[in-house]
């Protein structure tokens, strides 16, 4: 039985909720898919309880994440509060960090951060457990502590989830996002909710976005939902940040 194995045999002794893991072993690192055959959570939080057995965690490249379409109040929440309780630069050579996105999905996929529907920062934290990362995708914008130190990423896909929390502006801001190549951000979609476009992100943080000039290799940028219209991507065009990319 391999490490991997054992992590599932302690899984299965300690939750009821069907999960699957699968993997596969290049270069000396794992690449694992974990997948919850009910909502996020339960068996998320045991999984986290248990990476650290036998120096495994060491030994994990990637991690994707995935759970069907199960959830509570139209809610399918990840929450990460016990991974990011884990030390400093835990996962010191995982590379690509993937949870599921809203598609056509009944309940809304959201990162939570020990809480039923709040972020509360605990994406922030967890990257500060990852200082190789280098592909990282996530349902929920982070919260502005993601830009208070360097981070190594170079391709980020997010959705809103619930909140965007000023993520683009915060991003036309820092400077510790100097290796980011490439950007996909779904604004805020609950398309249901009265007078959606207050929960958007506004006009003038896009503006200010492509004003920046701290993000030096970034060279492809996808926006979906956005409050955008014809003339404002004009006005983007004649920006520092368009005139870099190759791809908008």
């Amino acid at each position: 039985m391999n490490i991997i194995e054992k992590i599932q045999t302690k899984i299965e002794e300690n939750c009821d909720t069907p999960f699957e893991i699968r993997y596969s072993l290049k270069n000396n690192l794992y690449d694992i898919d974990f997948i919850s055959g009910d909502s996020a959570m339960p068996v998320c939080d045991v999984f986290f309880e248990h990476l650290n057995q036998n120096g495994v965690v060491e030994q994990i490249g990637s991690l994707n994440f995935y759970s069907e379409d199960e959830g509570i109040n139209g809610t399918n929440n990840w929450d990460l509060a016990k991974l990011a309780d884990k030390p400093k630069f835990f996962f010191k050579n995982l590379k690509k960090l993937i949870f599921p996105l809203n598609t056509n999905n009944h309940n809304r996929m959201i990162i939570t951060g020990n809480d039923d529907y709040e972020e509360k920062g605990v994406i922030g934290q967890v990257i500060q457990k990852m200082p190789v990362l280098e592909y990282l995708q996530m349902p929920s914008a982070p919260a502005s502590n993601f830009f208070e130190h360097k981070i190594s990423i170079n391709h980020l896909i997010l959705q809103t989830g619930f909140a965007h929390q000023n993520f683009i502006e915060n991003l036309a801001k820092t400077n510790n996002l100097e290796h980011l190549e490439t950007l996909e951000f779904w604004d805020y979609s609950e398309f249901y909710m009265e007078n959606y476009e207050q929960y958007c992100t506004p006009i003038d943080a896009y503006i200010q976005l492509f004003g920046s000039t701290h993000l030096p290799k970034l060279r492809k940028i996808t926006l979906y939902n956005t409050l955008l219209n014809q003339e404002n991507q004009q006005k983007l065009q004649s920006l520092p940040l368009y005139l870099q990319l190759e791809n908008f």
